[in-house]
Protein backbone atom coordinates (compact mmCIF):
# COMPACT_ATOMS: atom_id res chain seq x y z
CA UNK A 1 0.00 0.00 0.00
CA UNK A 2 2.72 2.48 1.00
CA UNK A 3 4.68 1.86 -2.19
CA UNK A 4 1.58 2.26 -4.37
CA UNK A 5 0.94 5.68 -2.80
CA UNK A 6 4.58 6.69 -3.29
CA UNK A 7 4.29 5.77 -6.98
CA UNK A 8 1.35 8.09 -7.70
CA UNK A 9 1.70 10.35 -10.73
CA UNK A 10 -0.06 13.06 -8.71
CA UNK A 11 2.41 14.20 -6.07
CA UNK A 12 0.42 16.47 -3.73
CA UNK A 13 -0.62 13.80 -1.23
CA UNK A 14 -0.14 13.02 2.45
CA UNK A 15 -0.29 9.49 3.82
CA UNK A 16 -1.40 9.23 7.46
CA UNK A 17 -1.01 5.82 9.04
CA UNK A 18 -2.36 4.71 12.40
CA UNK A 19 -0.07 1.97 13.64
CA UNK A 20 -2.23 -0.04 16.02
CA UNK A 21 0.49 -2.63 16.61
CA UNK A 22 3.61 -0.67 17.59
CA UNK A 23 5.14 -3.74 19.27
CA UNK A 24 5.46 -5.48 15.89
CA UNK A 25 9.11 -4.82 15.06
CA UNK A 26 8.76 -5.64 11.36
CA UNK A 27 5.91 -3.16 10.90
CA UNK A 28 7.72 -0.58 13.05
CA UNK A 29 10.80 -0.81 10.80
CA UNK A 30 8.74 -0.49 7.62
CA UNK A 31 7.01 2.59 9.04
CA UNK A 32 10.30 4.09 10.30
CA UNK A 33 11.72 3.87 6.77
CA UNK A 34 8.47 5.11 5.19
CA UNK A 35 8.35 8.13 7.53
CA UNK A 36 11.62 9.41 6.04
CA UNK A 37 9.32 10.74 3.32
CA UNK A 38 7.93 14.01 4.72
CA UNK A 39 4.52 13.26 3.15
CA UNK A 40 4.11 10.13 5.31
CA UNK A 41 2.95 10.66 8.88
CA UNK A 42 2.61 7.95 11.50
CA UNK A 43 0.34 7.97 14.56
CA UNK A 44 1.24 5.31 17.11
CA UNK A 45 -1.88 3.80 18.67
CA UNK A 46 -0.81 2.01 21.87
CA UNK A 47 -3.74 -0.40 21.72
CA UNK A 48 -5.73 -1.60 18.73
CA UNK A 49 -9.09 0.12 19.23
CA UNK A 50 -10.78 -1.22 16.12
CA UNK A 51 -11.05 0.18 12.62
CA UNK A 52 -13.21 3.20 13.49
CA UNK A 53 -11.00 4.46 16.31
CA UNK A 54 -7.78 3.69 14.44
CA UNK A 55 -9.12 5.59 11.42
CA UNK A 56 -10.06 8.51 13.66
CA UNK A 57 -6.50 8.58 15.00
CA UNK A 58 -5.09 8.82 11.47
CA UNK A 59 -7.61 11.56 10.64
CA UNK A 60 -6.37 13.58 13.63
CA UNK A 61 -2.94 14.00 12.01
CA UNK A 62 -4.25 14.66 8.48
CA UNK A 63 -3.88 18.17 7.12
CA UNK A 64 -5.47 17.81 3.68
CA UNK A 65 -8.80 19.01 2.44
CA UNK A 66 -9.86 15.59 1.13
CA UNK A 67 -9.48 12.15 2.69
CA UNK A 68 -9.17 8.73 1.05
CA UNK A 69 -9.28 5.59 3.14
CA UNK A 70 -6.95 2.66 2.49
CA UNK A 71 -6.28 -0.64 4.21
CA UNK A 72 -2.80 -2.06 4.67
CA UNK A 73 -3.33 -4.52 1.81
CA UNK A 74 -4.77 -2.03 -0.71
CA UNK A 75 -2.96 -0.98 -3.87
CA UNK A 76 -3.61 2.17 -5.88
CA UNK A 77 -3.12 2.31 -9.62
CA UNK A 78 -0.34 4.83 -10.36
CA UNK A 79 -2.82 7.38 -11.74
CA UNK A 80 -5.55 6.88 -9.10
CA UNK A 81 -5.01 10.13 -7.20
CA UNK A 82 -4.57 12.08 -10.44
CA UNK A 83 -7.96 10.83 -11.66
CA UNK A 84 -9.63 11.70 -8.34
CA UNK A 85 -8.17 15.21 -8.35
CA UNK A 86 -9.25 15.60 -11.96
CA UNK A 87 -12.81 14.61 -10.96
CA UNK A 88 -12.74 17.08 -8.05
CA UNK A 89 -11.58 19.88 -10.34
CA UNK A 90 -14.20 19.08 -12.98
CA UNK A 91 -17.01 18.78 -10.42
CA UNK A 92 -16.81 22.11 -8.64
CA UNK A 93 -18.25 21.87 -5.17
CA UNK A 94 -18.12 18.07 -4.97
CA UNK A 95 -17.96 16.88 -1.39
CA UNK A 96 -17.66 13.16 -2.12
CA UNK A 97 -15.93 11.32 -4.95
CA UNK A 98 -16.65 7.60 -4.91
CA UNK A 99 -14.25 5.05 -6.34
CA UNK A 100 -14.67 1.31 -6.38
CA UNK A 101 -12.32 -1.60 -6.20
CA UNK A 102 -11.09 -4.55 -8.18
CA UNK A 103 -9.53 -7.64 -6.67
CA UNK A 104 -6.11 -8.90 -7.71
CA UNK A 105 -4.24 -12.09 -7.05
CA UNK A 106 -1.45 -12.03 -4.46
CA UNK A 107 1.18 -11.98 -7.23
CA UNK A 108 -0.51 -8.92 -8.76
CA UNK A 109 -0.88 -10.62 -12.13
CA UNK A 110 -4.63 -11.22 -12.42
CA UNK A 111 -7.50 -8.83 -11.82
CA UNK A 112 -10.91 -10.24 -10.96
CA UNK A 113 -14.23 -9.23 -9.34
CA UNK A 114 -14.41 -5.56 -10.38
Amino acid sequence: MIQSVREQTYSNWELCIANANPANREVAEILRIAAKNARIRIAEVPENEGIAQNTNRALQIATGEFIALLDHDDLLAPNALYEIVKAVNESKGAEVIYTDEDKITMDGEEYFFP
